[in-house]
């Protein structure tokens, strides 16, 4: 949620001329909003990886953030010269436009989970009397 307000910010500052500062405090929201998940998301996917798997999953999840950065910033950067680039009047709103569907959509599909359940506890009964 505070990545898509960042984007949103980038987005008034864009279309509106808004002052330089609206955006440094947007990026601001939103680093502050990356900082929270990305350790969020490393323990989740540990929590839910099998039993010696753990490996296996967080490289997957490293293979993933890095094919998201890779495919988003492909496609914004197509958008971006497919409108004029630097002297297009639509470019940059237009890439921010795009990102911020992407985070909504993000968001449907995570409110879509649901709680997380507890983590399963691995300890024996014999460790746990002694």
């Amino acid at each position: 949620m505070l990545v898509l307000v960042s984007l949103l910010a980038a987005f008034a500052v864009a279309t509106l001329d808004l002052p330089w500062w609206v955006l440094v405090a947007g990026w601001f929201v939103g680093g502050a909003g990356m900082g929270a998940i990305y350790p969020r998301t490393s323990m989740l996917t540990l929590r839910f990886s099998g039993e010696g798997d753990d490996g296996f999953a967080s490289s997957a999840l490293t293979i993933a953030d890095a094919a998201g950065s890779v495919i988003g910033l492909a496609v914004t950067g197509l958008l971006f010269t497919a409108t004029g680039g630097a002297e297009g009047t639509v470019s940059f709103p237009l890439v921010f436009a795009a990102m911020i569907c992407f985070a909504a959509l993000a968001i449907a599909a995570v409110r879509r989970l649901g709680p997380v359940p507890a983590p399963v506890s691995s300890a024996s009964p014999d460790r746990a009397a002694g």
